[in-house]
């Protein structure tokens, strides 16, 4: 999973010249996710399904991140 997030970031850098503050925050979040992945013991983008999405999005709404920044 790492190397598709290395990729991704340089795709966005890249490919869509997002700024530098838009690629930190990308990072940011994207490590939250991967953390997230890590912690549920999921090892592989292929196993990442719709109820995994909903769990994580609840985990951020119990830690206080509003709805509209999700």
């Amino acid at each position: 999973m790492q190397e598709n997030f290395n990729k991704y970031l340089e795709y966005l850098s890249v490919e869509k010249n997002v700024s530098p503050y838009t690629l930190r925050n990308y990072r940011t979040d994207l490590i939250g996710f991967f953390n997230y992945l890590i912690e549920k013991k999921v090892s592989s983008f292929d196993r990442v399904d719709r109820y995994i999405l909903r769990d994580y999005m609840s985990s951020l709404i119990a830690k206080g991140i509003v709805k509209g920044s999700i």
